[in-house]
């Protein structure tokens, strides 16, 4: 008998030991073939370039493709509905900036639950707005600008790259908290919002920091006032920033972050999160973020989730205050 629970044992060791083996190796294999990366924008914009970096990092580390496939529509709604309908195996991933903690503020209803319907896999950056005017504009500062906007009541026409975008949002936060009466003139995208700025057609904007933005500033062609962070951007040192310069209180950041379906499986989302972590911290990644605007920042999956979660509530209020009415 006792000869008979050894041999058991044996066998049971032997079985738990391949098990892990199997286990072990599964998750190893991932992936195992090329990854998509779906961005819900058009080539060229922020998310196209952020996801571009990373595909590159994770083509490297994983010895597999991770191809970017742009699904430009209906406010990044297809692309983010693409992602929420694939298979939770990590085969299908996508880039998402703040604005998907927007969009339910801003749309009556929405083909997925955002941001809950997505499995957080890891932050990728962070960045902040300046807020720009054309050169005919005589106001120099923040105090200026108020006081233009004080004396010229439903004048000044603030450009967006959208209803409910992180710059239409920046905008309204500076208008309820001083009062202002503007004109919002939203955009299809922040390049031809820029793009409108610089010919005179509009008076302000509050634009990410880096591309076009960061040109026109530095072409003289727009002047940048203050940026939204809570201290000033090492592109623009000698810019304030809005509190500093008038406004306390005022703070308004945005970020990248890669996200996978919902109930995405956990070995992909560790072997990213670590693939991504390690990623960010490089420092040949983190110099291609930073000549971009945008400062390196990784994240663990549930810190992210607390971040989309924190983002939706203050977006939320925001456009309450607003009066943004769902579409």
């Amino acid at each position: 008998m006792n000869e008979a629970m050894r041999r058991f044992g044996r066998v049971a060791v032997a079985v738990a030991m391949a098990s892990a083996q199997l286990v072990a190796h599964a998750q190893e294999a991932y992936p195992t073939r090329p990854v998509r990366i779906i961005v819900a924008y058009a080539a060229g914009g922020g998310d196209d370039a952020i996801a571009r970096v990373f595909a590159e990092r994770l083509t490297q580390e994983f010895g597999r493709q991770f191809i970017v496939d742009n699904r430009p529509s209906a406010g990044g709604i297809i692309g983010f509905e693409t992602l929420s309908k694939a298979p939770p195996d990590g085969y299908m991933i996508g880039v998402a900036g703040a604005n998907i903690t927007v969009l339910p503020s801003v749309r009556k209803s929405l083909p997925f639950d955002a941001p809950g319907g997505f499995t957080p896999i890891s932050q990728l950056t962070v960045t902040q707005l300046v807020l720009v005017v054309h050169p005919s504009v005589p106001a120099r500062t923040v105090k200026e600008l108020i006081a233009l906007g004080k004396r010229k009541p439903g004048q000044l026409a603030y450009a967006s790259s959208g209803i409910g975008a992180t710059p239409h949002l920046s905008a309204e936060l500076f208008r309820s908290m001083t009062g202002l009466e503007m004109v919002h003139v939203p955009y299809r995208s922040g390049v031809i919002a820029m793009t409108d700025l610089a010919a005179g057609r509009v008076d302000l904007y509050f634009g990410l920091i880096g591309g076009i933005t960061t040109s026109l500033i530095e072409a003289g062609r727009v002047r940048a006032i203050a940026v939204t962070g809570t201290a000033r951007h090492s592109h623009f040192p000698q810019v304030p920033t809005l509190a500093e310069a008038g406004l306390p209180g005022y703070e308004m950041t945005t970020w990248y972050s890669m996200i996978g379906p919902a109930g995405m499986a956990a070995g992909p989302v560790t072997a990213l999160n670590a693939a991504l972590r390690k990623a960010v911290a490089s420092p040949e990644v983190s110099k291609t973020l930073r000549a971009r605007g945008m400062e390196p920042k990784s994240s663990l999956p549930e810190e992210l989730r607390d971040l989309m979660q924190s983002s939706q509530r203050r977006f939320a209020e925001i456009a309450r205050k607003a009066g943004i009415q769902p579409e």
